[in-house]
């Protein structure tokens, strides 16, 4: 058979046996380089025989290859090779246009419609439905067992509960943005939609900065919603209240991936306004677990850059540099903060400030989590139902209910305060077991991304500084009740899905 002195090689499923061995890495922009280790001394012969290969298009390169010895490739893979590249890859856009759908949802700070959430299910299954039938193989790559185990185990909770008509109604939307972790993988097939999601991360981020400060400043909102507050301060979220800015500092470490990455002027330039823009809006906010959600998102910043082998400084020198900038950008913050400049003077914070220091953080919700810890001693396997705190509280409050003598406030409680603590008393133990199984999958998968290297190392190490940020705000915060956490908690899984890929995907070395 005569081998055709030009074939084309597909970067993302090309997997060609030789020689007994497999064909492992390495994609170079400029060069095809063979692992020599897995293949054995037959492909050091290609390897020189190969010349310097020039892109055709994206995911696809040309390789000429002079006085073959046997071919690569025969001439129906090369024929089905050359139809995979005018197959037109819609999957990844659909699911981007998806993503963004449901990221639009924190800055506009509406409660989903029911055809707002329609528009986002048609589009979501079309992606799904374009994936599946994916010529390139990807499509066994996809996760699904989290969230199907998470959404049972709610389900459970839901089915066990007295309040069942009111928590299906309340928790409908759950399994649709669920659809946020298959996106989200389906999105991270291809380094330019990859890129385009975590743009919109980024707008997401910004918007969310830019709306709470016109809302301080001039009295206008994106949303369109006036909340009135103390100091007539407003603020983003779905339910309106000030703790929401918090998605903002979850997703800021995913923002930051689309900066410029290089050592440069610009980079810089816009690392420092969207640490100075976000830190505002923290500090308008007044909200205590903003601020410390902030700071943690920043600092992870420092381990989120390039690699010690492609940057003059080691990654120990760029996280104390980055530590010190940073509390020096927060010291001049508060003293402009406590010092009263008018535009950014918010009594709230002095006021939660000295609160914080006379009596602790969290304390004055001790007894919040001491009668969530009651409810869990009465339902232990399957709990009170996933979103029906509220309700317990109010009827805690009609029957009395004390502890060391202190009833209940009599006030509206629609959740713990506390998430992990909230999953223990709504879902019960199942539920507490599935969250942590599925947090500990998201670690190991993150893991996988850090060995990988290049685009995956640095989606990996934002993954780990938005959970870290995720996990620790809700130790004081967070409810699966309002619509951003469940947006931002699906679209995590999914990205650290996305970010540790099984064995038999190419490694990518796709830098942003």
């Amino acid at each position: 058979m005569q081998v055709p002195a030009t074939f084309l090689l597909d970067l993302e499923c090309f997997e060609e046996r030789l020689d007994g061995g497999r064909v492992s890495k390495l994609w170079l922009p400029r060069r095809l380089m063979i692992s020599k280790n897995r293949v054995g001394r037959s492909c050091s012969a290609w390897e020189e025989r190969c010349t310097p290969i020039e892109p055709v298009q994206r995911g696809m390169v040309r390789a000429l290859v002079s006085r073959p010895d046997r071919p690569l490739m025969s001439d129906s893979n090369t024929h089905q090779m050359r139809a995979r590249s005018r197959t037109p890859d819609v999957a990844p856009w659909m699911a981007v246009a998806a993503i963004g759908l449901a990221l639009a949802l924190i800055p506009i700070a509406h409660t989903p419609s029911r055809t707002y959430l329609l528009v986002f299910a048609i589009i979501a299954v079309a992606s799904l439905l374009s994936a599946r039938f994916d010529q390139r193989g990807r499509w066994q790559s996809i996760v699904f067992w989290p969230a199907l185990l998470l959404l049972g185990a709610f389900a459970c909770s839901i089915a066990a509960s007295d309040l069942r008509p009111l928590l299906m109604h309340r928790f409908w939307t759950m399994p649709v943005l669920a659809l946020l972790m298959p996106m989200a993988q389906i999105a991270c097939w291809r380094p330019t939609s990859r890129r385009v999601l975590l743009s919109l991360v980024c707008l997401t981020v910004v918007l969310c900065a830019i709306d709470l400060m016109l809302q301080r400043w001039t009295g206008w909102s994106v949303s369109g919603q006036v909340l009135q507050g103390s100091g007539n301060v407003m603020q983003s979220g779905s339910l309106g209240n000030p703790n929401d800015l918090a998605a903002m500092v979850v997703l800021l470490p995913l923002a930051a991936t689309v900066l410029p990455r290089r050592r440069s002027v610009a980079g810089w330039t816009a690392l420092i306004a969207l640490l100075a823009c976000t830190n505002i809006a923290a500090l308008l906010s007044a909200s205590r677990q903003v601020l410390i959600g902030w700071m943690l998102g920043a600092l992870s910043l420092s381990t989120n850059g390039r690699s010690s082998a492609h940057s003059k400084d080691p990654p120990g020198t760029r996280i104390k540099f980055t530590t010190v900038g940073l509390l020096l950008l927060v010291g001049v913050v508060f003293v402009l903060q406590f010092t009263g400049i008018s535009w950014l003077s918010t009594p709230e914070l002095s006021t939660r400030f000295e609160q914080t220091m006379d009596e602790g953080v969290g304390s004055n919700r001790a007894i919040q989590y001491r009668y969530a810890w009651m409810l869990f001693t009465e339902s232990p396997w399957l709990g009170i139902g996933l979103g029906g705190f509220g309700e317990y509280w109010a009827l805690g409050i009609a029957k009395g209910w004390t502890w060391n003598g202190t009833p209940l406030p009599p006030v509206i409680m629609p959740w713990v305060h506390n998430l992990e603590l909230e999953i223990l008393c709504e879902t019960g133990l199942l539920g507490a077991l599935a969250f942590t199984i599925c947090v500990l999958d998201a670690l190991r998968r993150c893991r996988q991304g850090l060995r990988a290297g290049g685009a995956l190392r640095v989606l990996a190490l934002a993954v780990l500084g938005s959970g870290l940020v995720f996990l620790v705000i809700g130790l004081v915060d967070l409810s699966f009740i309002k619509d951003w956490v469940r947006v931002v908690f699906w679209l995590g899984l999914g990205l650290a899905a996305a970010a540790g890929p099984p064995r038999s995907r190419p490694p990518d070395t796709t830098a942003h």
